[in-house]
């Protein structure tokens, strides 16, 4: 079976029942987005993350105040776990790796955003070889600012920068 996306999105699913994927949300295309920008996140909580969760609204609502709901979003590590159990690698963290390395493949982004410390760490141990430019930002969880505005302007400000660059990248 050669790689595409429903073809990832089936075996992510199907490797664990616990596993879990952004869900497309009106102009916000989620996991099954294809880009140019791919928002790196890294675990899921066990939330059900419903459309009133705040951190999805504040993710959602600041991709498509961009026009930027294609961009593809994943988590390094896509089964879910309690924030308690967040240091708890799974047993099979090579394959969480090896998905992601695929996802990047396909995707091809000119960057990724990667969503708060965890992912970032995350992605210098495990990713570290990739060329792809990484673009560090707050984590949009409801958890990590007292005031949505706060969020939405540090989210807003670098996906604005990542969009102008994009605009001004000459083809290869």
């Amino acid at each position: 079976m050669s790689d595409s996306l429903p073809n990832l999105r089936t075996e992510i699913l199907n490797v664990d029942s616990s596993n879990w994927l952004y869900p497309s949300d009106g102009d916000i295309h989620g996991f099954d987005g294809e880009g140019p920008f791919m928002f790196l996140s890294y675990r899921p909580s066990k939330n059900p993350w419903t459309s009133a969760d705040l951190g999805r609204r504040r993710l959602y609502g600041t991709l498509t105040r961009l026009g930027l709901g294609t961009c593809h979003l994943s988590d390094c590590i896509k089964l879910r776990s309690l924030v308690a159990d967040d240091k708890k690698m799974p047993n099979n963290l090579d394959w969480h790796i090896d998905i992601l390395h695929r996802e990047i493949k396909l995707i091809h982004p000119p960057a990724l955003i990667v969503a708060g410390r965890k992912a970032h760490g995350f992605v210098e141990k495990h990713l570290g070889d990739l060329d792809t430019p990484r673009v560090p930002i707050i984590h949009y969880s409801h958890r990590f600012a007292s005031d949505e505005d706060v969020t939405l302007d540090l989210l807003g400000g670098v996906l604005e920068s990542l969009k102008q660059l994009l605009t001004r990248r000459k083809p290869l």
